[in-house]
């Protein structure tokens, strides 16, 4: 059971850190999938139990969850059979573009709903190169500040200076992890053309013990 979600989880790539890329986007596809549906089945039992409202009410919860089951299954497959950063763009790209749904505008613009663009901007840092982490502080901004203006309010500009030093430890983090992770695979390069080099010298002395034999 586990070797099998294991296998569902890794992606087989040439370079290392795309590898490593790609299997966090599956993890959280995969969560995000099975979060989607516990909602719809969750929402399916209180619908049909008649504990709250009609049934009629939660079509859009249904809907909604349609929509996130499929569109993950899309950039799964995106991700394990094409490119793993246009999957991990097309999943951050629509993550941030759903957000100002996620509230009222004037919650999401300057209220308890502001905090969740810095989710796509934290997970850039690791899906995608460090820098790309800049370009979603950027989109989110852009985002409150169309949302602040369509509402008639001052666009929060602590918000977004916050947004882009989050941005700024996120992409120092992801840089400082990837340079570790690029020194760790040189030494382990080295240390297997040591042992090569070592094995071969080996046989060769042993060559010639036999041959003096």
């Amino acid at each position: 059971m586990l070797h099998r979600f294991s296998r569902l989880l890794d992606v087989h790539a040439t370079d290392p850190d795309d590898a490593r890329r790609r299997k966090l986007l599956n993890i959280l596809l995969i969560g995000a999938a099975v979060s989607s549906l516990a909602v719809a089945g969750l929402t399916a039992v209180v619908g049909l139990s008649n504990l709250l409202g009609s049934p009629e009410e939660f079509v859009p919860i249904y809907l909604i969850g349609g929509a996130i089951f499929v569109l993950t299954a899309a950039v799964y497959a995106i991700n394990r059979y094409i490119s793993g950063s246009l999957a991990s763009t097309i999943f951050l790209v629509v993550l941030t573009l759903a957000l100002p749904f996620t509230d009222i505008p004037q919650e999401v613009a300057a209220g308890r709903s502001l905090f969740v663009f810095v989710i796509p901007i934290v997970m850039a840092s690791v899906l995608l190169r460090p820098h790309s982490t800049f370009i979603f502080a950027l989109l989110g901004s852009l985002e409150i500040v169309v949302l602040a203006l369509s509402i008639g309010d001052i666009p929060n500009l602590p918000a977004i200076i916050g947004f882009f030093l989050i941005a700024l430890v996120s992409w120092l983090s992801a840089r400082s992890l990837e340079n570790a992770l690029k020194e760790l695979t040189l030494v382990n390069r080295e240390l297997d053309q040591r042992v090569i080099e070592r094995t071969q010298d080996l046989s060769d002395a042993l060559a010639q013990v036999h041959a003096e034999a």
